[in-house]
């Protein structure tokens, strides 16, 4: 029986992880959904849809394949495909399970195409993230491991099998990508590890404090979703800016439009795990505008020079009053 489908419907993260996996057609084919996110019981047998929209003007001819997928890298959330009989550590391999049919089905133009898997879900499966793909290529064309190589777009699926699952998460680093900025944006990075065998999806904000302990800023964390997955390590970088970075300003118009100054602190609170568990940390930087720091200091120095001269002519002023009152 399944307990919990959920569709992940196209997002911008969404949008742009499949385009890396589109060589040939990134623009000419729409696959729904691009995810998919089970949980279900041991024993369970599930089918479901992939659809795919010919943007073409021509027909197009689309065979799929199984893979297993992990990740490729810990900054960049890009999925890893590889064959469906490859076995890694971890076990986490679902593609076994998996069942399509491989005959080739021709799209016709501005037209949908449906293709049909199954999942067959071993009655002693043991409990965990399991991870598999469905791979669409164009006829009889090669298709290779990994991203750049797939030739054609997929539909990944997730799939949780539930049980006594090991929830081993946590924080490995929190910094700021630099001690010193002379002006916003920040970028502060985290690093987290998933060493249980289930998937984690961690929430959570940034708040950041000026040196008189006030909150000037909240930044979210890992806002579009994504996963670690089970024995990786991954890498959210998050920004704190007040206006976008208008492209080819000079540096004083960055420090003048992302003004910030003095000492701050970032503390990293952060939500994960089925029982909504709490991670937190700490980093430092420091802002120092120098431009506008120059600017300010020039402009306050021409006031109390004007301010010198303005008082040395008023008492030059009264002085010569007070002779010329004298002499009468």
């Amino acid at each position: 029986m399944i307990l919990h489908r959920k569709m992940v419907g196209v997002s911008a993260a969404v949008a742009m992880l499949f385009a890396s996996l589109l060589p040939y057609a990134a623009a000419a084919t729409t696959i729904q959904p691009p995810a998919f996110d089970y949980v279900v019981n041991p024993g369970a047998t599930m089918k479901d849809i992939i659809k795919i929209y010919n943007e073409t003007p021509g027909d197009i001819s689309l065979v799929p394949e199984l893979k297993n997928f992990a990740a490729k890298d810990e900054s960049s959330g890009t999925p890893w495909l590889y064959p469906p009989d490859e076995k890694r550590e971890g076990g986490h391999e679902l593609a076994p399970w998996m069942i399509v049919d491989s005959k080739i089905i021709k799209i016709a133009p501005k037209m949908w195409g449906s293709f049909e898997f199954t999942v067959n879900i071993p009655k002693d499966a043991e409990p965990g993230g399991y991870f598999g793909a469905v791979l669409f290529r164009e006829g009889d064309g090669k298709v290779g491991e990994g991203v750049g190589a797939t030739g054609g777009p997929a539909s990944l699926i997730m799939l949780k099998v539930n049980g006594e699952t090991k929830e081993g998460f946590n924080i490995t680093d929190f910094k700021s990508k630099s001690a010193m900025y002379t002006s916003l944006p920040s970028e502060l990075i985290l690093r987290t590890n998933n060493t249980g065998n289930v998937q984690q999806k961690p929430t959570g904000n940034i708040y950041i404090k000026n040196i008189f302990g006030r909150q000037v800023a909240s930044i979210p964390v890992n806002p579009l979703g994504g996963n670690v997955l089970p024995g990786t390590a991954r890498v959210f970088n998050s920004i704190w800016q007040k206006s976008e970075p208008v492209a080819g300003a000079s540096e004083f118009k960055k420090e003048l439009s992302n003004f910030a100054l003095g000492p701050y602190t970032a503390s990293l609170v952060l939500k994960y795990g089925s029982k909504g568990m709490i991670a937190t940390a700490e980093t430092s930087f420091f802002v120092f505008p120098w431009m506008v720091c120059f600017m300010y200091l020039i402009i306050f120095l021409l006031i109390i020079l004007l301010l010198i001269i303005a008082m040395k002519k008023y008492n030059a002023s009264v002085i010569r009053k007070y002779k010329q009152g004298g002499q009468k």
